[in-house]
């Protein structure tokens, strides 16, 4: 099968009503080397779950059996790489869309940061970012036991 990585891409989130009711959307768009997102926050100590639907630039799904793996990274405002995530730990792909679980024993940390999200093709293309954007962690009042 032919990948054509070439163009925009469009990145859109919506909650989910999978698991749990509580996923954050992640929303943006990617043109070329513009980049705009909606910012995202992840809380401290906490279980946080992400939710991802890639889009082609008319806005139409790119359906997820298109990829084999995701690797999701958020790194902490020095951009050392804090947390990493893939199909065997915390990533998952579900009715078309990309699940992220951040474990709450993973995020001990807060301030601003950034994390991404990349693909593998069937084919074994790596693709361009789906996403890459700044994140706040927020700080919560102590670690629950």
């Amino acid at each position: 099968m032919a990948w054509n990585v070439s163009g925009s891409w469009n990145v859109s989130g919506e909650f989910g009503s999978y698991e749990l009711p509580y996923y954050t959307p992640i929303v943006g768009l990617v043109d070329g080397v513009k980049v705009k997102y909606t910012p995202v926050t992840l809380f401290d100590f906490s279980d946080n779950f992400l939710v991802c639907t890639v889009q082609y630039k008319d806005g139409t799904a790119v359906s997820t059996d298109l990829f084999r793996e995701a690797f999701y990274s958020l790194a902490d405002q020095l951009g050392e790489v804090k947390i990493t995530a893939d199909m065997t730990s915390g990533v998952s792909f579900k009715d078309g869309k990309i699940l992220i679980h951040i474990d709450d024993a993973l995020l001990d940390f807060n301030g601003q940061g950034m994390h991404q999200l990349v693909v593998i093709t069937e084919d074994g293309h790596k693709l361009p970012p789906v996403f890459l954007e700044k994140v706040k962690i927020i700080s919560t009042l102590q670690e629950a036991g």
